[in-house]
């Protein structure tokens, strides 16, 4: 017999708790990774191209540094903008950023491939992906 007074309910989930899947740190950064690998597939194995402020600008910087640094010159000035500019001093250009420095590796014969400069950027967006993650779960977003 049944006492008179205890009823048993069961609780039934009608909805999955997609939060408890993000409390896991690999989860996220997984799922950081993957998107980063889909929306940059075609940069990435060089199926594409990255234009403009690339061609135009970060490419031949990064070609500067490595083309100096490999044959022996500091880059203090860039002889070959305008009559001459500085160069080690312009802090968009970076000389001893370490990713910069890392370009030297990939110069041979007098030529740079675009495709570890380019991969280089794309990392930077993989990075601040990373920092933005981990900067929300500081603020407890």
């Amino acid at each position: 017999m049944a006492k008179s007074g205890t009823s048993h309910t069961v609780k039934v989930k009608t909805q999955y708790d997609y939060k408890s899947i993000f409390d896991n740190l690999w989860v996220c950064l997984g799922f950081l990774l993957l998107f980063w690998l889909v929306f940059f597939r075609k940069l990435i194995f060089g199926d594409a191209f990255i234009f403009d402020d690339f061609v135009h600008q970060f490419y031949p910087q990064k070609f500067m540094i490595a083309h100096f640094i490999s044959n022996g010159i500091f880059p203090f000035w860039n002889p070959y903008s305008f009559g001459g500019m500085p160069f080690f001093a312009h802090i968009e250009i970076a000389v001893l950023y370490p990713l910069n420095l890392l370009m030297t590796l990939f110069y041979k014969n007098g030529y740079l491939s675009p495709l570890p400069v380019q991969i280089s950027v794309l990392f930077h967006f993989l990075f601040a992906s990373f920092g933005a993650f981990f900067l929300g779960k500081q603020l407890k977003l």
